[in-house]
């Protein structure tokens, strides 16, 4: 606890002088440069057609890389940004951009807890961190479904030489409590944003999410959500469950996907109600419809 008070107090140190007048950054960015296209390699990847199938799309909120960054002393830190899925989604990748090749990096997908601090880790893996300026894609090794209107975080942690710049921000300016935040290891799990000191930097970070639409619930058609009221007993589940949905006569639809997105369930049933038996321990979505409306939840099945 003392030591960490103790670096804390040293970072926040450098961003005063002697005179306690001018800010000195703890995070250092590289040069401007012009991207080398000569510098890729078969085994990284740039933004282009060849690069997505056609039911893939990309979120972001930065715009062209500009400038890597290094952590002085530490020589490690982890950049985040934070998504909003606009409907049902299912993540499939993650792309960054590396000024210099990394150590090592480590990709994350976690999930919400309020805006300015990521929640408990869903999935991690070890990415291939070589190349410079080069945009890389990260395929998740389990792909991750993430309800309309859920919050989840793409960060990533890198290790790098004294003098090199791995991650990669844009121009900016920031987009407040989504596009920049900023992690190092002295400061135990803390997350800051770019723009707080002792980083004074206002910019996004080159980090984006490759996604697939499920055909979900659509938080921006203002789809109509709740009134299925879909319920679980129990939850989580070990054997059998039961699904209910106060359906009201009229003809519903169940369907169930597993993590990886795969319809595991198809059943339609007037009564609202579905019993089901002998699914595999794991996270599904359940998704139910009517005439006009839908709704879904996430249930844990353990064994």
């Amino acid at each position: 606890m003392i030591r960490n008070l103790i670096t804390l107090f040293f970072l926040l140190g450098l961003v005063f002088n002697a005179q306690g007048v001018e800010k000195e950054k703890v995070l250092h960015l590289s040069s401007s440069y012009s991207l080398p296209i000569s510098f890729l390699t078969p085994d990284e990847y740039l933004l282009g057609p060849n690069d997505f199938s056609e039911d893939e799309e990309t979120l972001h909120y930065d715009a062209e890389p500009d400038r890597g960054v290094n952590i002085r002393g530490t020589y490690c830190y982890a950049g985040g940004v934070r998504f909003t899925a606009p409907e049902s989604l299912i993540i499939l990748a993650v792309l960054f951009y590396l000024t210099d090749p990394a150590d090592l990096a480590i990709v994350y997908i976690r999930d919400q807890r309020t805006e300015l601090q990521p929640g408990p880790i869903i999935d991690s893996f070890r990415t291939n961190s070589g190349g410079q300026y080069v945009w890389k894609r990260a395929n998740l090794p389990r792909p991750v479904i993430v309800p309309a209107g859920r919050d989840f975080w793409t960060t990533i942690t890198v290790w790098h030489s004294a003098n090199y710049y791995p991650l990669t921000l844009d121009l900016g300016p920031i987009v407040p409590t989504r596009g920049g935040f900023i992690s190092i290891p002295t400061l135990e799990t803390l997350w800051h944003q770019l723009t707080d000191p002792p980083f004074w930097t206002d910019r996004n970070w080159n980090i984006r999410a490759v996604v697939k639409w499920t055909g979900g619930t659509d938080i921006r058609e203002g789809i109509k959500k709740g009134r299925g009221q879909l319920s679980f007993l129990p939850n989580p589940s070990r054997d059998g469950i039961e699904v209910n949905c106060l359906a009201k006569g009229e003809m519903v639809e169940l369907r169930v996907y597993n993590h990886f997105g795969k319809l595991v369930y198809s059943e339609r049933r007037k009564d609202g109600c579905f019993r089901l038996k002998e699914l595999p321990a794991g996270v599904y979505l359940f998704r139910i419809k009517g005439k006009d409306f839908q709704e879904e939840k996430k249930l844990v099945i353990a064994r």
